[in-house]
């Protein structure tokens, strides 16, 4: 594909590295800081849970950990983290058929043999997979097989029996923890105490976590299982990395929903956003955080990069573009998307992402996008913070201003040993005009 020509008028990235400096990127003292102490609970956690029960123990495998945090794609503080709990189930994966879900575009059946569960009883870890529970059936006195809950007549893998296995395992570890107050649990590691709540949130257990600085962190553990072959068309397999997970998102409004589970490819997509697109997505991230666009999700904004990136050939010459330029860019890709209602999925180009938000609220968003547009391709040079109206809310686009003029007033003084008295006069009055009425009402946000 040929080079994208640019628009002289976005080639100066100055106010979107400061936008990226001050309001999206994680500071690396705050990220260490909450690193160290989340590593801390999750390790303690996880073994409480294996030592709570054999099956676990013996399919629990590692912590993947996933969302925008770990993409680098974040905004604002890492206060949200998505944990990945990979389980491994005790059976030959070759025994079971991955199968595209007819009901729900996006998403996949997985089948198991007949077999599977009489060949499981025969293996030597019988014992670590048979936890007990009170229910019998109805004419057989022996006690049931956790797993046998797992699979439904027809031999299809059930994720909310799944899913509600794994929240069960949690929830006795809690329930070993001294009596709470509050529904609060206290959690010891390292002489380091921690309060916990949990709760319940989609796919995911969260863990409200409370750190010794008076901060929340919420950390979403979400049960999954990992396959190595490609999954089957029309899913494509595009990166060297050949791993995709199987999700346990529970659905509404869907027959079957019980047997359907999400693929997630979040191991290849890091490998295909790398380098300076990052800080584009963030501020697109931001600018629909400030625009409220609550319909669009994190996931449609990635989409939107992945696929142009894809359309560039994942060329380096496309990131080496001005950032500024980029964002604007790809904001009329945006628009361009919700004016067709159309965001194809990256990995499955038959699920339409957008398809269930309402047209009213799409044409909204859209009609909004193109107000923007018009605005910034209209102001662009005669004022310098245009795009920024959009991205930043008024309290955040004033502090901007602030700093950006005590940034130049600064470098000012610093070149006024060479300068005369009038020249420096001249150079003041002009900043103050470029840097207009600071305080003045932001017509874009309000």
């Amino acid at each position: 594909m040929a080079p994208i020509p640019v628009d002289p008028r976005f080639k100066s990235d100055r106010i979107f590295n400061e936008i990226n400096k001050q309001f999206v990127t994680l500071k690396p003292g705050e990220t260490k800081e909450y690193n160290a102490h989340l590593q801390r609970v999750l390790s303690t956690f996880i073994e409480r849970m294996k030592e709570k029960d054999p099956l676990f123990n013996a399919c629990y495998r590692r912590i993947v950990y996933v969302g925008s945090y770990y993409e680098g794609l974040k905004v604002g503080k890492p206060e949200e983290y998505d944990l990945n709990v990979i389980i491994n189930l005790p059976i030959d994966y070759k025994t079971l058929n991955i199968l595209i879900a007819s009901e729900k575009p996006g998403y996949v059946k997985i089948k198991a043999m007949s077999d599977v569960l009489p060949n499981l009883r025969k293996q030597p870890r019988w014992s670590e997979y048979k936890r007990p529970c009170a229910a019998v059936y109805q004419r057989q006195r022996y006690r049931k097989l956790v797993m046998d809950k797992w699979f439904d007549k027809s031999m299809y893998l059930d994720q909310n029996q799944f899913r509600q296995w794994f929240e069960s395992v949690a929830s006795r570890v809690f329930q070993s923890f001294p009596t709470p107050a509050n529904n609060e649990y206290i959690l010891s590691v390292d002489g380091i105490k921690y309060t916990l709540r949990q709760k319940k949130s989609g796919p995911a257990l969260t863990l409200k976590i409370n750190i010794p600085n008076g901060h929340n962190v919420d950390v979403d553990l979400v049960p999954v299982l990992e396959f190595l072959t490609a999954p089957p068309r029309p899913f494509r397999s595009h990166t060297k990395k050949k791993n995709w997970f199987a999700v346990s998102k529970p659905l509404q409004n869907c027959s079957n929903n019980h047997i359907l589970w999400r693929p997630s490819f979040y191991e290849r997509e890091q490998e295909l956003l790398k380098g300076s697109i990052k800080q584009v997505i963030r501020q697109m991230k931001k600018l629909r955080d400030t625009q409220n666009f609550k319909s669009i999700a994190s996931y449609f904004i990635k989409t939107l990069f992945l696929r142009e990136l894809e359309n560039q050939d994942y060329s380096s010459d496309f990131q080496r573009l001005p950032s500024t330029w980029i964002f604007y860019y790809m904001l009329k890709k945006f628009q361009e998307s919700t004016g067709k209602g159309i965001i194809y999925d990256f990995w499955n180009p038959t699920n339409n992402l957008l398809v269930n938000i309402s047209q009213k609220e799409m044409s909204n968003i859209n009609d909004r996008l193109n107000k923007i547009i018009k605005d910034i391709d209209k102001k662009i040079q005669s004022n310098e913070y245009i795009i920024a109206e959009y991205i930043l809310n008024k309290d955040e686009l004033a502090k901007l201003k602030t700093s950006m003029l005590s940034s130049a007033m600064t470098e000012m003084r610093i070149e006024s040993a060479s300068a005369s008295t009038s020249q420096n006069n001249g150079i003041l009055s002009s900043l103050w005009n470029t840097y207009w009425n600071i305080s003045a009402p932001n017509p874009a946000i309000q």
